[in-house]
């Protein structure tokens, strides 16, 4: 039997085409929030383990979850009804 972590995660999304300056703007922002200490302090009495990465790692972490979820829907036969 194959073993699955399931993990609950949170992230900015922005509309395609959203200019580059603008995205990285908003990144800095995020990253500055989840980088304060009383920021962090709330989210992890709310159970979460605050990350505040880079869009491009935030767009591989996106890349590798869509990746292992489709093997394994593939591999079971998985179909919408």
């Amino acid at each position: 039997m194959n073993a699955y972590e399931v993990l609950e995660w949170n992230g900015v999304f922005l509309p395609k085409g959203t200019p580059p300056e603008r995205m990285h703007a908003i990144a800095s922002a995020v990253q500055t929030a989840v980088a304060d200490a009383g920021v962090r302090a709330k989210l992890k009495m709310a159970g979460l383990d605050p990350v505040g990465n880079s869009p491009q790692a935030f767009k591989s972490f996106l890349q590798t979850e869509s990746a292992r979820w489709h093997t394994l829907v593939k591999s079971r036969g998985i179909r919408v009804e």
